[in-house]
């Protein structure tokens, strides 16, 4: 028996009238059911993103950046320097937007080095936990998303421990799917969350080995349910081969750095697949100029005739002369680095 519809449906479906649907919409549902995407924010406009210390890891990120009032994922094999990457980045949302939320899940992050980076640490600017509980960090992010901290870092979803492992002693009887389970429970509230305060979180994660016998076999731990509501998920891995520039040792006969390739596998505000490097020098994080100079080479701002650059009417012999000028003329790197940004349309 076909079931009867109620009045007031049957006048609007009958003859649509959009003033009555509205109305009744808010009458049974509320007024906030309804949003006015004219009015809605768009991630590529200024104070809807925060860019990143890497100018060609913006340039892949499409809008400039890294979106707010979303869920993001940054993953790769140990030694790519995530760590390193998620500081700078809480550095930049500390910077415009306010206190942070930091979850050291690994225990392992070094007050020095984050110091030395320009993150400021101290209680009024950066809330930090070593939670390890699964279900307790989470509630802990979605508390701190609605509280509206500009970002909230966990390091990392893989050293996560379920309720049910951290409650069985024997470890060699732990449950599998614990952390997936919660994953797909708490997301979207915390992507709820998100959206109403524009508070960004940011998951850490660490590379395992699947059985799949075709393809890649890196699969990441935590279950499918941050790969699907994330906005953007970053792959690091170090860049094969080294650049000639940093092979070279320093007085103790140790590496300066790294060169890091990233993947921007996923991105729903631009164009996903694309790739970005930047190099890491130890002890100081990314390096912002070097990035700005290799990205000023690649545009074309900076034109290159055998061993010879030139930038208007300026010449230097090689790359590293290129950087040495910039590195002393900081100012004229950042103005060059605008240019290069409304040049490609990356506002």
């Amino acid at each position: 028996m076909a079931k009867t519809k109620p009045k007031d449906t049957e006048e609007i479906i009958e003859g649509y009238d959009d003033e009555a649907f509205e109305a009744l919409l808010k009458k049974r549902f509320g007024d906030d059911l309804l949003t006015n995407l004219d009015e809605a924010p768009v991630a590529s406009e200024p104070g809807n993103f925060v860019p990143t210390p890497s100018e060609s890891l913006n340039l892949a990120l499409g809008i400039g950046g890294i979106a707010r009032g979303c869920v993001g994922e940054i993953w790769g094999p140990s030694g790519t320097g995530k760590t390193t990457l998620v500081i700078e980045i809480a550095k930049q949302f500390q910077r415009i937007h306010g206190p942070i939320g930091y979850i050291d899940v690994e225990n392992i992050l070094d007050r020095n080095y984050a110091s030395n980076l320009g993150l400021d640490l101290s209680r009024a600017k950066c809330k930090f936990s070593q939670e390890q509980q699964t279900e307790e960090v989470l509630n802990v992010v979605n508390f701190m998303a609605e509280a509206g901290l500009s970002v909230i870092i966990v390091d990392s979803l893989a050293a996560l421990i379920p309720r049910d492992n951290d409650e069985e002693p024997d470890a060699t009887k732990a449950k599998y799917a614990g952390n997936a389970k919660a994953m797909s429970t708490a997301l979207p509230r915390i992507i709820s969350s998100c959206r109403e305060t524009g508070a960004s979180v940011i998951f850490l994660n660490q590379v395992r080995n699947s059985m799949n016998m075709y393809g890649s076999n890196d699969t990441r731990p935590g279950g499918k349910a941050l790969e699907f509501y994330a906005g953007w998920r970053l792959k690091l891995a170090k860049a094969s081969p080294q650049p000639p520039h940093l092979a070279d040792k320093d007085s103790k006969g140790n590496e300066i750095g790294v060169q890091i390739k990233v993947k921007v596998e996923k991105n729903k505000f631009a164009r996903p697949n694309t790739f970005a490097n930047y190099d890491i020098i130890y002890g100081r994080g990314i390096d912002r100029i070097g990035n700005i100079v290799e990205l000023l080479v690649e545009k074309g701002l900076v034109t290159k005739g055998g061993a010879w650059y030139t930038y208007e009417d300026q010449k230097w012999q090689g790359l590293e002369a290129v950087k040495k000028y910039f590195y002393e003329n900081q100012e004229q790197a950042e103005a060059l680095a605008v240019e290069v940004r409304e040049r490609f349309r990356i506002k």
